[in-house]
């Protein structure tokens, strides 16, 4: 049985300058959204969006079943697509690519340096340059951790214009927040290229998601967030325990009263309902929602495949994977026996040293392709009273 990998080897990865990482998508209004890296470069690849009658990113729950499959396989043969094209990919200049079918029935990129939504929150904590972090895990796009200063990291990073918004919304929030010992310490502000990008704060380890026997600890944490006059939006997946603490995660939900037109109102449904039906909920069955950093990182080495005259089916596609995969499975086990016997025999000859990157079988068999986009609870805005 293989096991997980370890963040070393995505560090390892992310430190060569010639394996492209495929971190995560999402589904912006014009099209869909790939984020790939490869050294400390990142390249947004933007494919035609799909259009179903009725559907869009907002209200992805409500596909049926059909419409569901007919979404994942053009996600799937939007990446096998994009696969055959990998040694093309241009890092380091342009942070975006949009796909664009040519006449003979082949692709190309179209490169050009979108200006993503800017940050308007002021800045309030360090500006920590990305540059000075290395990326070690990618729970998806967004959400990553770093090593920093020698120390495990959270990151919160806004990649296209929809999570730079909600990164901008959680500075908010922190801020609004700030003294109450409800959050995770925020450390800074990613910074790219001058311009704030994300948000990192304390690494959340060894924490677990809320239970029923949490309650009067969670009520007394939202009295203090409502005695403050601010209201936040409350979800079994938005509320950690953190060594005996209640953590809130939802941080760019945090509203003011007076950005509400009726308060009590607004208190009454997301603090006193939403939270009588979670612990409702959890009364009759533990919380079913995993940690989100326990989550197995979506990063992984994308490969190139062939680019025949039919692209290949995603079965096909992961058919190749799997072979590749277990030749090199193949070849670390020689490798292994290799290096037994020559500690038996002597030490090994300079000529005999096995040199360039191995990668771990694991990788790639453990990886599944996720949700092109996983619902989040709407923000609470103004209009919601």
């Amino acid at each position: 049985m293989f096991s997980f990998p370890m963040a070393t080897d995505l560090v390892s990865l992310r430190r060569g300058n010639h394996i492209t990482l495929y971190v995560g998508s999402d589904n912006d209004w014009e099209g869909r959204l790939f984020c790939f890296e490869r050294g400390s470069h990142s390249l947004v690849v933007q494919t035609p969006e799909l259009k179903l009658p009725g559907c869009t990113h907002l209200n992805a729950p409500d596909f049926t079943s059909d419409e569901y499959r007919l979404y994942l396989s053009t996600f799937r043969f939007d990446l096998e697509k994009l696969s055959t094209m990998i040694e093309s990919f241009v890092f380091g200049q342009e942070n975006w690519a949009y796909l664009v079918a040519r006449k003979d029935g082949s692709y190309r990129l179209q490169y050009r340096e979108k200006v993503i939504r800017p940050i308007s929150c002021p800045a309030w904590a360090p500006l920590i340059p990305e540059t000075e972090m290395i990326y070690t895990k990618y729970i998806n796009a967004e959400d990553r951790e770093a090593l920093w200063n020698g120390r495990v990291v959270d990151c919160f990073v806004g990649w296209n214009d929809r999570w730079r918004g909600l990164v901008d919304y959680a500075m908010r929030g922190h801020r609004l927040l700030d003294g109450l010992d409800l959050t995770y310490q925020v450390l800074g502000h990613i910074v790219r290229n001058g311009e704030i990008i994300g948000l990192m704060t304390e690494h959340a380890i060894d924490d677990r998601r809320v239970e029923y026997r949490d309650r009067a600890a969670v009520y007394a944490a939202i009295t203090k967030v409502q005695s403050r006059g601010l209201i936040i939006s409350l979800h079994e997946s938005s509320i950690n325990i953190h060594h005996g603490k209640v953590r809130l995660l939802c941080t760019q939900s945090v509203r003011k009263f007076s950005d509400v037109e009726d308060p009590e109102d607004a208190v009454s449904k997301f603090h006193w309902q939403d939270l009588s039906r979670i612990f409702r909920e959890l009364r009759e069955h533990v919380n079913p929602i995993p940690v989100l950093r326990i989550v197995q990182t979506d990063a992984v080495p994308f490969m190139r495949t062939p680019a025949p005259e039919k692209l290949l089916t995603t079965d096909s596609l992961f058919r190749i994977i799997a072979h590749i995969t277990l030749a090199l499975h193949n070849q670390e086990a020689r490798d292994r026996d290799d290096v037994s016997t020559s500690r038996k025999a002597g030490p090994r000859r300079s000529g005999d040293k096995h040199g360039g990157l191995t990668l771990r079988p694991s990788r790639l068999l453990n990886h599944k392709l996720s949700h092109p986009y996983t619902p989040r609870r709407p923000l609470l805005t103004a209009s919601d009273s």
